[in-house]
């Protein structure tokens, strides 16, 4: 009985000396190394959006008519900012914007998340006037022959060009996005690197209860979050619910959960303002979420009050759907607001097969189709999907061990981590099945929770006895090994997409269009193209309701 006491009590103390990490020394060097790595990604992801459209050597027009879709049209707003005569007179007049929907007038900085724009355009313009009074050269251009029948074309390279401007502010944040070296205006790569900053806060609370501060960060991670993607509260609305399933599975008090849900609630009200008190982010799912936790916890009281322990805590998960569903009816009733009403019919249609006229349009496009195979079999290659599925039976295999009491306290902070964020791959696998271009928030997920792997407490509290870092290291070599061997190939692929990009009809139609018609001539046309002739003419277009 004493050696067992003796191997528990070394077993407690490894644990202790494992949870308090590293020394700050180490920190900071790893804090080095993964600054480096930022910025080689970067380097990667640029160097694939060259080698795929040739970019440095199109003209600023032919960049443009390569910004499709919803990428020239926000794009088209940071142009129109950094064009106009001065930065007030630009953004007063984005507040009176009758170009983006003709026929009314509407706030462009209340009705789209153009915070991205602002913020670019401002340093662009502050750049150019640092540049300009100490005579720096900021760019290179140059005369670029095309095919026999197009004219020769000046290209311009450099970050005095108001374009590679833009693009290398995205690829700063190039090492936390995705999709962003085919895609770079699109509002994941500002949004994700956000949701990234609250995924880790989150979980470093969860792990070891952190003071103040770090609400802090979380509360403005979320509101820059909001502020740059309109899908921002669905997917803050999944950190919600993990965090009210670790509620119900007892692994965060009731206290705690009360002090997520004030930082969550604050960083709502401060985005609602800041984003010109749009009526959308009351009538958001991260809203609804928020009014029914705190529903959740008053039934709670009740129950308790009246001595229905047990079904206190079995009632949680029902009461707080159930709460989401009531609340989200209730604003969108109150506030009239269907600006989101796009997302949830796209969900209905996928779901029940209910197809509208907008939804024929969307799930037409590859990215809102369901998730293919290919993924499935991309990631079991390079050994992600396998390797994230036996973190996730273990971690339900820990959870098991502390519901039946044979494991030691320690272990608790460190699970409600762990939990989480395999409740949040979860939700972001069930979207991602769904709509194809949610697999941004998978795939970094699954990452996520791999990186365990190399976590000693982790197959401590597995494993119960103490593992040897040189044998922990060893395995982990050999599987990362085992990884790149699909993993070098799937690089080698994307470096060895080299195009051009060219659109004769395209640059023929906007040519016509700047030529033969007034400046104030409305056009009508599908959604990718509207973008695109809005963004190269500045012609005002009829566009439907529905956000871009």
């Amino acid at each position: 009985m004493t050696s067992k006491v003796k191997k528990r009590d070394a077993l407690n103390s490894y644990r202790k000396e494992l949870s308090q990490g590293a020394s700050s020394e180490n920190r900071n060097k790893a804090y080095i190394w993964k600054s480096l790595l930022q910025f080689y990604v970067a380097e990667f992801m640029a160097e694939m959006f060259e080698r795929s459209t040739h970019f440095s050597h199109l003209a600023d027009f032919e960049r443009e008519m390569l910004f499709r879709t919803e990428m020239g049209f926000y794009y088209s707003f940071y142009k129109y900012l950094v064009n106009a005569k001065s930065f007030k007179e630009g953004m007063i007049a984005l507040t009176r914007d009758n170009k983006t929907e003709y026929g009314r007038e509407i706030n462009a900085l209340k009705r789209f998340n153009l915070y991205p724009e602002i913020i670019i355009s401002a340093m662009y313009r502050v750049f150019k006037s640092i540049t300009k009074y100490w005579k720096i050269h900021t760019q290179v251009c140059w005369q670029v022959k095309r095919d026999i029948h197009l004219p020769p074309v000046t290209s311009c390279e450099g970050m005095g060009n108001q374009m590679f401007f833009y693009i290398y502010m995205v690829y700063l944040l190039a090492g936390l996005a995705t999709r962003v070296q085919w895609t770079p205006p699109l509002r994941e790569s500002f949004g994700y690197p956000a949701f990234l900053c609250i995924t880790l806060l989150v979980s470093k609370d969860l792990k070891r209860k952190s003071r103040l501060h770090n609400y802090i960060l979380i509360s403005l991670s979320s509101v820059m979050f909001m502020l740059v993607w309109q899908f921002a509260s669905i997917a803050l609305a999944t950190v919600v619910g993990s965090l009210v399933a670790l509620n119900t599975l007892g692994l965060i008090s009731n206290t705690h959960l009360k002090q997520f849900w004030k930082t969550f609630f604050v960083s709502i009200l401060i985005a609602y303002f800041m984003l010109f008190k749009n009526e959308m982010l009351l009538s958001s799912l991260f809203f609804a979420s928020l009014i029914s936790v705190k529903i959740m916890l008053y039934v709670e009281q009740l129950l308790v009050k009246g001595c229905f322990f047990k079904l206190a805590n079995f009632a949680k998960p029902f009461t707080f759907a159930f709460g989401i569903v009531c609340v989200k009816l209730f604003t969108g009733k109150i506030l009239q607001t269907e600006d989101d009403a796009h997302i949830f019919d796209i969900l209905r249609a996928k779901i029940f097969g209910l197809h509208t006229f907008d939804t024929l349009l969307y799930t037409c496009a590859a990215e809102f189709d369901f998730l293919p195979f290919e993924y499935f079999e991309k990631t079991s290659a390079t050994l992600l999907l396998p390797m994230a599925f036996v973190i996730c039976i273990s971690g339900v295999y820990i959870l098991q061990l502390l519901k039946e009491k044979k494991t030691s306290k320690p272990i608790d902070s460190n699970i409600a981590m762990i939990i989480f964020n395999m409740i949040q791959l979860a939700c972001f696998a069930s979207m991602a099945g769904m709509i194809m271009r949610l697999k941004l928030f998978l795939t970094p997920q699954m990452c996520i929770i791999v990186s365990l792997l190399f976590n000693e407490k982790f197959w401590c509290d597995i494993v119960g006895f103490q593992i040897k870092k040189r044998w922990l290291f060893a395995a982990c070599i050999a599987l990362l090994s085992c990884m790149s061997v699909a993993g070098v190939r799937n690089i080698k692929e994307e470096l060895n997409i080299v195009g051009e990009f060219a659109n004769a009809d395209m640059e023929n139609l906007f040519d016509w269009i700047n030529t033969s018609t007034l400046p104030n001539a409305v056009f009508a046309c599908s959604i990718p193209l509207s973008a695109n002739l809005k963004l190269t003419t500045e012609r005002p277009i009829e566009t439907n309701k529905a956000s871009v």
